[in-house]
């Protein structure tokens, strides 16, 4: 069975990328600007089409970065399919971590003292 993670920027890279589409707008109309006034029509074209392009770039991070929280799928920047995707986990948190992790738990008062013993019972029988 496999499994999708989605994957998204951080709202700190989706800040440094707005931040850098404004440091780019800023860039294209001071060169559209000196383009203008000695009459290089291609590359008034150019810049058209660069300003064009960052204030596409820009309104694509500022939204995503709006709805970040409120629509999981807003702003993702891929999927990844993966097989088995649980029992990866399970390889990775080794024996003790599980254990310690679910001490925490308990100490939290997150779980009481029948669930605990009934998961570290259940934690004790897997192999390790």
């Amino acid at each position: 069975m496999k499994q999708k993670a989605f994957i998204k920027p951080t709202k700190s890279g989706l800040v440094v990328g707005i931040i850098a589409a404004a440091a780019m707008l800023v860039f294209g109309i001071f060169f559209f600007a000196v383009l203008t006034e000695e009459g290089a029509g291609i590359g008034q074209v150019f810049m058209i089409f660069w300003i064009f392009m960052v204030l596409v770039i820009g309104g694509y991070y500022t939204y995503s970065l709006i709805n970040y929280d409120k629509n999981s799928d807003a702003g993702v920047g891929g999927v990844i399919e993966m097989d088995n995707a649980s029992n990866i986990r399970e390889i990775e948190t080794s024996f003790d971590d599980k254990l310690r992790k679910l001490e925490n738990l308990r100490k939290e008062g997150l779980i009481n003292d029948a669930e605990f013993a009934a998961k570290r019972q259940e934690i004790m029988e897997q192999k390790w």
